[in-house]
């Protein structure tokens, strides 16, 4: 039996769609009401962005980008538990890339979502940071 994917539309969105907390809750460690709301906060500044990725009306993943001339640092990302491991991840940072147009993307990560950059084509390198072993993942456009 073959799945066909519904299309995923990708626009940018505002710190104040109603279903923005619940899905970015998934990128925050820790994530109680009061952080999740300082997180969306953040996104109210120059050249932070929030991207949304759409199935129908539903908004089943995001991204959050600082811009910085041709790159940026990926602060948050997050699909919906049921729409994971079909691709939207790779898609929105494909996306959020080719929107900007980036050369450069940067994100910090954990063991946990390690293995998710690698299969994006990102490069991690480990370090020890304040929250315990940490990645530095580096892609460079051409590489999806």
């Amino acid at each position: 039996m073959t799945t066909v994917l519904a299309p995923i539309l990708f626009e940018e969105i505002g710190s104040l769609h109603p279903d923005l907390p619940q899905i970015i809750a998934h990128s925050i460690g820790k994530a109680s009401k009061e952080k999740v709301l300082g997180v969306l906060t953040s996104y109210n500044v120059v050249d932070h962005h929030l991207i949304g990725g759409f199935i129908g009306s539903k908004l089943v993943s995001v991204i959050g980008v600082h811009v910085e001339d041709e790159r940026c640092i990926i602060k948050h990302i997050a699909v919906l538990e049921e729409h994971r491991n079909k691709g939207i991840g790779k898609q929105i940072i494909r996306y959020a890339s080719e929107f900007f147009s980036l050369q450069f993307l940067i994100a910090e990560t954990d063991d946990e979502a390690r293995g998710f950059y690698e299969k994006c084509g990102f490069s991690c390198q480990s370090f020890q940071g304040v929250y315990g072993k940490r990645y530095k993942c580096n892609y460079q456009r051409g590489q999806f």
